[in-house]
C-alpha cells in the first residue's frame, strides 16, 4: 500500500492497524517504509508503547543517532 494524503489525515493510524492485523491475524512479517527517520521513530514508538508484547525490528544505519526514548523501547531490536 502507498498512503498518499495530507498531513493529519490519519495515515499513521492506518499503518499501525494494518501492521497489527498482518502480524496478529495473518501471522505475517510486516515491513513499513517511511520517508523520514522521524516518521519511522513515531511508528516504532506507537507500536512499542501500544503493543509492548509484539517484537519490533528497525533497520537503521550505524551512523543514525536514535532518540533516547526510541532506543530504550524494550520490544525494539535494531538491525
Amino acid at each position: 500500500f502507498v498512503l498518499d494524503s495530507p498531513p493529519g489525515a490519519g495515515k499513521t493510524g492506518i499503518v499501525e492497524r494494518l501492521a497489527l492485523q498482518g502480524f496478529a491475524r495473518l501471522n505475517e512479517r510486516v515491513m513499513i517504509v517511511t520517508l523520514t527517520n522521524e516518521q519511522a521513530f513515531d511508528i516504532a514508538r506507537r507500536l512499542a508503547n501500544g503493543f509492548p508484547r509484539i517484537p519490533i525490528h528497525m533497520v537503521v544505519s550505524k551512523q543514525l543517532e536514535l532518540p533516547h526514548d526510541v532506543a530504550d523501547l524494550p520490544s525494539l531490536t535494531l538491525a
